[in-house]
């Protein structure tokens, strides 16, 4: 019986718990969706307390290349959208909510796993997979909580794939979010 109890209590301590995922972070991102022929490799940098975003995004569309920088301000309702050929800026009135890159309260753990090898120490992460069944899977790091990569439905464009890479903690450059001169 002891021995029964003591492999329970391993087996479960192994379970994943619900996380929280860092709310201000900076790092890259490269979205994918073979279907439409789109990929994008963006320089991103995410504060959730203050529902913003703001990246420096290298997209690809059938083939032709664009470069942006791109500011959203959830909370103003506001979209920048700056190319970086032209230095021309566009304002969009965003139409849709701020999405938190998180574990939701809906999401259950399908598992870990270890990203690269852990054969030797340092040759690997180990990561937590969840879910919620319907429209959204992620992974995030056991360690930290930090978003490795995610899987949801938009309303506007359909599945979005997101490999998160180099993340690091804390936004380096506040003003990032501020809006060039070329935007008034």
């Amino acid at each position: 019986a002891v021995f029964c109890l003591a492999m329970v209590s391993m087996v479960m301590a192994q379970t994943p718990s619900p996380c929280a995922t860092p709310t201000a972070w900076q790092g890259r991102i490269f979205t994918v969706d073979p279907v439409k022929h789109f990929g994008a490799f963006e320089q991103f940098v995410y504060d959730a307390a203050n529902q913003r975003e703001a990246s420096f995004d290298e997209i690809f569309v059938n083939h032709e290349r664009e470069a942006f920088q791109v500011i959203r301000l959830f909370k103003e309702k506001k979209e920048y959208r700056i190319s970086l050929k032209n230095r021309t800026c566009t304002t969009h009135t965003l139409d849709r909510e701020f999405h938190k890159i998180e574990i939701p309260s809906d999401a259950h753990s399908h598992g870990t796993a270890v990203i690269g090898s852990d054969a030797r120490f340092g040759e690997g992460v180990q990561v937590n997979f969840w879910g919620n069944d319907k429209d959204w899977d992620a992974a995030v790091t056991s360690k930290g909580c930090i978003p490795v990569h995610e899987n949801f439905f938009d309303k506007r464009v359909g599945f979005i794939n997101r490999q998160f890479f180099d993340v690091v903690l804390g936004i380096s450059d506040p003003n990032v979010f501020i809006p060039p001169a070329t935007c008034a």
